[in-house]
């Protein structure tokens, strides 16, 4: 909405609402629908302190991986991300721990760690020009307003990322040799979160 509205030249300036446009008009009268009319501002450069936090990484060709702390999903990506971006390949295994692990981040301010910085700069800003990124961001804002938990991003270099790296590259051996306290087995990914995650253009 703000992209748009920065389009104007005058005050009497038209302007035709696009399809982005009224996506984030739905989202707002999404959130507004359940909100208990609460809500705390963090001012800038009075970041609060870090609660938790999470890693995760994805492989162009292969998938993705997700791990807290001693949780951890995968998913080898369908035929139909195969050629999304690699913004959205690595801002997915975001969005999708933020919905199957969010009811425990109640209240919390969340920590995530990625090895891209043009996503760590998306999720700091809240904001991107590319529809297919503002889909997964305005699923995870709306994750987040709903368990009622805070985020920021940070960049990680790719060779300290080695845990979510070796998940999203189906390495087992050294996911086990990196991470032996991990959970035996992975946390399921609801079917339904693949139809809402996977953009439709």
């Amino acid at each position: 909405m703000i992209n748009l509205l920065n389009n104007f030249q005058r005050d009497d300036h038209p302007i035709r609402l696009s399809a982005e446009f009224k996506k984030d008009l739905r989202w707002w009268l999404q959130y507004l629908a359940s909100w208990n009319g609460v809500c705390f501002w963090v001012y800038p450069g009075l970041s609060p302190p870090i609660d938790l936090e999470m890693a995760s990484d994805a492989s162009g060709s292969f998938g993705f991986g997700a791990v807290f702390p001693t949780h951890w999903l995968h998913g080898k990506w369908p035929s139909a991300l195969q050629s999304a971006s690699i913004e959205y390949k690595e801002l997915f295994p975001i969005v999708v721990p933020a919905h199957v692990w969010g009811s425990s981040w109640f209240k919390q301010v969340v920590l995530f760690h990625c090895d891209n910085e043009s996503v760590v700069f998306i999720l700091n800003a809240h904001t991107s020009r590319a529809p297919d990124v503002m889909h997964l961001l305005r699923s995870l804002l709306m994750a987040a307003a709903h368990h009622n938990f805070i985020f920021s991003a940070q960049h990680i270099a790719g060779s300290a990322n080695k845990i979510p790296d070796a998940i999203s590259r189906f390495h087992w051996q050294a996911f086990c040799h990196l991470a032996p306290q991990a959970d035996r087995q992975p946390t399921v990914i609801p079917p339904h979160l693949w139809e809402t995650l996977t953009f439709q253009a």
